[in-house]
């Protein structure tokens, strides 16, 4: 259920995976238009709608994993280990990304 989500708010957000990482419960808006906040990682702040279809996922998952939370500073996506060692994974994976593009560019590979 939590990977689902996770994945279900990605695609409807756009959002990185640094930026889903640092959603907090207080960062939903649930008015007329829904929205959430994504926070990027150079403290770039960007509101974005969400569609009803993904706030009725997001009242399930929070029934599972936040019960009786409410709006608060809480992560909305957690785990056992702490955020900081999540991030530097993610930000591994970046480096490895980054480190296979430059060794296919320097290869003659070109993918424009």
């Amino acid at each position: 259920m939590r990977d689902r989500f996770f994945m279900i708010l990605m695609y409807n957000t756009a959002a990185r995976i640094e930026e889903m990482l640092r959603i907090k419960l207080c960062d939903f808006r649930y008015g007329k238009t829904p929205t959430a906040t994504l926070h990027s990682k150079h403290d770039k702040i960007c509101t974005v709608p969400i569609m009803e279809r993904t706030i009725q996922h997001l009242r399930q998952y929070l029934g599972v994993f936040h019960p009786k939370s409410h709006g608060d500073e809480n992560r909305l996506f957690y785990s056992d280990i702490h955020l900081e060692t999540t991030l530097i994974y993610a930000h591994a994976d970046i480096e490895h990304k980054r480190r296979a593009i430059e060794v296919a560019t320097s290869n003659g590979c070109d993918y424009k």
